[in-house]
C-alpha cells in the first residue's frame, strides 16, 4: 500500500499539530470524518489491487469494500469512487455531501469543502470527467463536472459551477454577487 498517501493525508488533517508523533497525528486525524472516507478509499484501492488476479478473493474484497463504502457514505455523507485517482495529501475540510465520481483524477494536496461534487457531465464526445492538478481548492457546494482539465494551484469559490478548462494559478467564481433590484421583499 502506498502508505505515504495515508501519511500525507494524516499530515493535512493535523496541520495545526506540530512536533507530534505520527501515531498521535493519526489518532487526531481519526476524529475527522473526512479522513474516515479517505482512509476507506485508500485501503479499498490497496485491497482491490492486491487481489485483482485471484478471482474468488477479488470478488470477496469487492463485496467487502462496497459494504464499507456504503457505511462510510451513510455515516459521513462522503462518496469516493474506488475508480477515482486521488493524489496524496487530500483534505476534506468539512464533511457531508462530498462526491468524487468514477474516473475523476485529482492531484496532490487538494482541499474540498462540504457539498463539493466532482464528476461526469456532457454529451457525446464531450462527455467525461475532470482531471484536476495539484494544490486544488474547492469551496462549499462547488461543482466541477465534464471532460475538463483544471490546472495546478486552482481555487474554485463556493457555489461555483466549473464546466470548462481552467489554467494553472487561477481563482474562479461563477457566483458573482449582483443586485437585481432594490425593491426588497415587496416583489418577491
Amino acid at each position: 500500500m502506498r502508505g505515504s498517501n495515508i501519511i500525507d493525508d494524516v499530515k493535512r488533517y493535523s496541520y495545526n499539530e506540530k512536533n507530534k508523533s505520527l501515531f498521535l497525528l493519526f489518532f487526531i486525524s481519526f476524529f475527522k470524518l473526512g479522513f474516515w472516507a479517505l482512509l476507506n478509499y485508500r485501503i479499498g484501492i490497496y485491497l482491490r489491487r492486491k487481489t485483482r488476479n485471484i478471482f474468488i478473493l477479488r470478488e470477496l474484497i469487492k463485496f467487502i469494500t462496497a459494504i464499507s463504502r456504503l457505511l462510510i457514505e451513510i455515516l459521513t455523507g462522503i462518496s469516493i469512487s474506488y475508480y477515482a485517482k486521488i493524489g496524496p495529501g487530500m483534505l476534506i475540510a468539512h464533511f457531508s455531501n462530498v462526491i468524487i465520481g468514477d474516473g475523476v483524477e485529482i492531484g496532490a494536496n487538494a482541499t474540498l469543502h462540504q457539498g463539493v461534487t466532482i464528476g461526469v457531465s456532457g454529451r457525446d464526445e464531450k462527455r467525461g470527467v475532470p482531471s484536476i492538478g495539484d494544490d486544488f481548492f474547492a469551496g462549499a457546494n462547488a461543482v466541477i463536472a465534464g471532460k475538463i482539465k483544471v490546472g495546478n494551484k486552482v481555487a474554485v469559490s463556493a457555489n461555483s459551477f466549473v464546466y470548462c478548462d481552467i489554467e494553472d494559478n487561477s481563482v474562479v467564481s461563477s457566483s458573482v454577487l449582483k443586485v437585481i433590484n432594490k425593491n426588497g421583499t415587496d416583489h418577491v
